[in-house]
């Protein structure tokens, strides 16, 4: 830059230190520059007073940065600021500009030193840290489903690469099911859960096909993806897109590998609580509610059939003989019989109803907004179900069943009570039979 405002003997120096260094005389407007400020800046003249390299400043900060440096410039003080500069194309650059003021005659401001340096890549670092950290709290709390990280994520991520919108992708084939996403606008991603065809060489579709970060602009938009493996298989992909090719950095879709493990993590976190809640709700054997998350819902479906005053029926029912299958042809025999029985027990059942096993070889089938006579009707069903085909190994089996409903039914105590008393009239009265509780019913077990 020759002389100017390091001197004719340092200039040359100057302009090669990496750091860009500046001068502007206030009284003449006139400003110097090294080397390296002009390059950060692209050339564009840098004005320690703020009128060329402020108007490049994020709208965001814009005014609080025009504020903060006139202040320094009235007093004399040191203006020092960590700041967005924006791009003509729309990619940012962080800076750290420090401007220091000396005054001149009558106490006016006279020159402005100034440095300016590029730190884009620590302050991309800092807030992909701070990113991921809010992220892997929100995936930390049991609260939090993966509805909720899918969501956080894509949010993150435009914010973060500076794209126009971002998603989190189920990927099944040649489509892809947006589960989570943001955008800034709407000309970019369909509503979550919306079924998107992949388009051939997108950054998602290579991305998923190669298992590898990729970059890809096609029809005027730039695109990064990066896949999400799950057990080692390709799971899906977090993506953002962009209407300008410089507002994504260069190495964006690498970038994403941050956010593609802790998406892996949030699913397999929920992955973990679902089995153990089913660990803890469902019985092992027979994959139907158990014993103690039967006896929950019975309580909440009669407060809800109450509160509504629609009937509740409970249907209780035990394999006829089950005793001589485990003695004859022993417990693996046996356990395959329950499975068997359950199964077919689940195909009878609605998607309202629940059915759980509640003893060795007995089981319940709850059903809402149903009185005895529907009860019984689908009792009757499932009873012709389970001697209709024999069983593997051993053959025909039967079954008998109890039926109550909620009419004078106290309480649900009460409701199980009436139909354990039936079934145990069905099973003393032949077996393969279904019985309907009734005080007749139960004088007669007197």
């Amino acid at each position: 830059m020759g002389g100017g405002v390091f001197g004719d003997d340092f200039g040359a120096v100057a302009d090669l230190w990496p750091v860009g260094l500046f001068r502007t005389d206030l009284t003449t407007g006139r400003t110097e520059t090294n080397r390296s400020a002009r390059i950060l800046l692209g050339g564009q003249a840098v004005d320690a007073g703020g009128a060329h390299w402020v108007e490049r400043v994020h709208a965001d900060e814009r005014t609080m940065v025009e504020g903060a440096l006139a202040r320094a410039m009235t007093t004399g003080t040191t203006f020092a600021r960590t700041l967005r500069l924006v791009e003509p194309d729309g990619a940012e650059t962080w800076v750290d500009v420090r401007i220091d003021h000396t005054l001149g005659e009558h106490g006016l401001p006279g020159h402005a030193f100034g440095t300016i340096v590029d730190v884009s890549a620590a302050k991309r670092r800092e807030l992909e840290t701070a990113a991921l950290r809010r992220i892997a709290t929100r995936v930390a709390s049991e609260r939090s489903g993966p509805r909720s990280i899918f969501g956080l994520v894509a949010e993150e991520v435009a914010l973060l690469l500076n794209a126009d919108a971002a998603a989190v992708a189920r990927v099944d084939g040649d489509s892809a099911r947006l589960i989570g996403h943001y955008t800034r606008s709407d000309a970019f991603l369909a509503p979550a859960d919306e079924t998107i065809s992949l388009s051939a060489g997108g950054a998602t579709e290579q991305a998923v096909r190669s298992g590898e970060p990729a970059r890809s602009q096609t029809d005027g938009r730039v695109s990064v993806a990066a896949p999400i493996r799950v057990q080692g298989e390709i799971w899906g992909a977090v993506g953002a897109v962009s209407l300008s090719d410089a507002a994504l950095p260069d190495d964006a879709h690498f970038r994403l590998g941050s956010f593609t493990e802790i998406v892996e993590t949030a699913i397999a976190a929920a992955d973990a609580r679902r089995e153990l809640t089913e660990r803890a709700e469902r019985d092992q054997l027979t994959r139907l509610a158990n014993h103690r998350s039967f006896h929950q819902r019975l309580h909440a479906e009669l407060e809800r059939c109450r509160t509504e005053r629609v009937p509740l029926a409970l249907v209780l029912l035990d394999l006829d003989h089950f005793k001589r299958v485990n003695d004859q042809h022993g417990h693996q025999v046996g356990d395959e019989v329950l499975r068997e029985a359950a199964a077919r027990l689940q195909s009878a059942a609605r998607a309202e109803d629940t059915v759980a096993r509640v003893g060795g070889e007995e089981m319940a089938w709850l059903m809402p907004d149903t009185d005895t006579s529907g009860a019984l009707a689908a009792a009757e069903r499932l009873r012709g179900l389970l001697h209709a085909t024999p069983f593997p190994t051993v053959g025909e089996l039967t079954a008998s069943f109890g039926v109550a409903d909620t009419d004078e039914a106290r309480d649900a105590d009460a409701l199980y009570e009436r139909a354990d008393t039936a079934l145990y009239y069905a099973k003393q009265s032949g077996r393969d039979r279904c019985v309907v509780y009734s005080f007749e019913v139960a004088e007669d077990l007197i």
